[in-house]
This record gives C-alpha cells, sequence and structure tokens, in this order.
C-alpha cells in the first residue's frame, strides 16, 4: 500500500498498479478496455464510494505499459 500522506485538494496523484493473470500470479498480463467507470475512489476506509467519476483518468489505456 502506497501511504500518500495528507494531500491537498488539486494535487495530481499518480497510482501504479499491475494486473496478472489468476491462473498464473507471477505472469503479468496486457489489460485493455479499462475506462475510468471501472475505477472506484474511497476516502479514508470508507466502504462509500465517490459520487462522480470526474477529475480521475487513466493515463495508459492502451493495454502497453506507460513505462515500457
Amino acid at each position: 500500500m502506497i501511504d500518500f500522506g495528507i494531500v491537498r485538494p488539486g494535487t495530481t496523484l499518480y497510482i501504479p498498479f499491475a494486473t496478472y493473470d489468476s491462473n498464473d500470479p507471477s505472469a503479468s498480463v496486457t489489460l485493455t478496455g479499462l475506462a475510468t467507470t471501472d475505477i472506484e475512489v474511497y476516502k479514508d476506509g470508507s466502504v462509500t464510494q465517490r459520487a462522480s467519476d470526474a477529475g480521475y483518468a487513466p493515463l495508459d489505456t492502451d493495454g502497453i505499459d506507460v513505462d515500457a
């Protein structure tokens, strides 16, 4: 888990994540079709998700690693 500490409103956070094959947890897989609506944001461990998808977007939507 990444601890971002206290984050001021309007700050840009880059949150990396990886995808793996459930049949081989060590095998990285290409993720395609990820959309902003697939991402849910929760604050302070709350079980209530953020009401809007506005204000955030995935940087890599073509299934190719950003850092590759």
